[in-house]
């Protein structure tokens, strides 16, 4: 019994093998002739689409039959007209939009921004804000607010292109309240918006000071944020108004991050003291920013940086020493040696062979 029970199980298990490999056969003819029959159509599909686009945006006649799709190829179609849309600007983007809402492409992101799919969801916000949506400016606050920090990026983005006077105050206060921010994605898409954000982010700077006089841990990771919010906008702010933030060191983190906002338009006097802080995280940072603000009087102090006990700060302040403007290497060379330092020279020796020059 139990033998022909396993012969039968054996039975069962060779034609199940079978079958998977033939349906594997299948699979693989089926996709050959999706490649060889459907790709072309395709790919003709959406030449026509592209080209019927970019006609649209520089106000020639365009084929329309070319965006009228049935509804399976119709998020192709949204995918291609916001790419069109982020590539050029004034005129062309508001034909593009008129089109947009003349082919429903409103209803159908709006039906995509909840989707489950990380990449829908993007373009489905984005295309919202090129549509202008003003409509829909109530949902892409909730998504502002209860959103993936990559989706208030994102919403936000739309909501400054629908109106960024109206709604710039909005958005810069909502990313400033998440704790989780991508600030590398942050530089990039609110890149054509620094202009309308900076005047509401100091706006924002100074009604929080007022009205949180004392400081608390609150406070200053309110500060962190604001400090790296501008950090990743660009934003030029005046050295005379980051002096005071450079006088504050009970919070290192937010030191570091007034550093690098640092100008040098109204002279070097804030940031050079911070060369003797006692936290090597901002020396370092000092360095790195004399490399891009410094001038050749302050090479004495990156000189004296690169005897520093900590290798980071020795690295930077070696890097900055020859990004300093008329200075001879071999002449910075001499000032590292002349310290009696050997571990300023090796580390000199090496960025001057790292960075080529000589």
């Amino acid at each position: 019994m139990n033998s022909d029970l396993l012969q039968l199980w054996a039975r069962g298990m060779s034609w199940t093998l079978v079958a998977l490999i033939l349906l594997m056969l299948l699979l693989l003819f089926g996709l050959r002739l999706y490649r060889r029959y459907a790709e072309p159509i395709q790919r003709v599909r959406a030449e026509r689409q592209s080209s019927a686009l970019m006609q649209c945006a520089l106000g020639d006649e365009y084929d329309m039959t070319a965006l009228t799709v049935v509804n399976r190829h119709r998020w192709e179609l949204l995918q291609r007209w916001l790419h069109v849309q982020m590539s050029v600007h004034g005129p062309a983007n508001e034909r593009l939009a008129a089109l947009g809402r003349q082919l429903g492409l409103a209803t159908l992101a709006v039906t995509h921004v909840e989707s489950r799919h990380y990449a829908k969801r993007m373009v489905a916000l984005l295309s919202l804000g090129f549509l202008h949506q003003t409509e829909q400016l109530q949902l892409l606050r909730e998504r502002m607010q209860q959103g993936h920090s990559h989706t208030a990026i994102y919403a936000g983005r739309a909501m400054l292109q629908i109106d960024a006077a109206t709604h710039a105050e909005t958005v810069a206060r909502i990313l400033l309240e998440k704790a989780e921010l991508d600030l590398a994605l942050t530089a990039v898409i609110f890149k054509p918006y620094r202009a309308a954000l900076m005047p509401v982010m100091q706006a924002l700077w100074q009604k929080h000071e007022a009205a949180t006089p004392g400081h608390d841990a609150a406070d200053d990771q309110w500060s962190l944020r604001w400090l790296r919010l501008a950090r990743a906008l660009q934003l030029q702010l005046p050295s005379d108004w980051l002096a005071p933030q450079l006088q504050d060191t009970r919070n290192v983190e937010a030191l570091i991050a007034a550093i690098r906002l640092f100008q040098s338009e109204n002279g070097l006097a804030p940031l050079l003291p911070l060369a003797q802080h006692p936290d090597w995280r901002v020396r370092a940072q000092v360095a790195r920013a004399l490399s891009y603000v410094g001038t050749r009087s302050e090479a004495e102090i990156l000189v004296r940086m690169t005897t520093d006990a900590q290798w980071w700060v020795r690295f930077r302040s070696a890097q900055a020493l020859l990004s300093l403007p008329g200075l001879d290497v071999e002449q910075v060379r001499q000032w590292v040696a002349d310290t009696g330092d050997r571990y300023a020279l090796q580390m000199m020796q090496a960025v001057i062979e790292t960075e080529g020059v000589g």
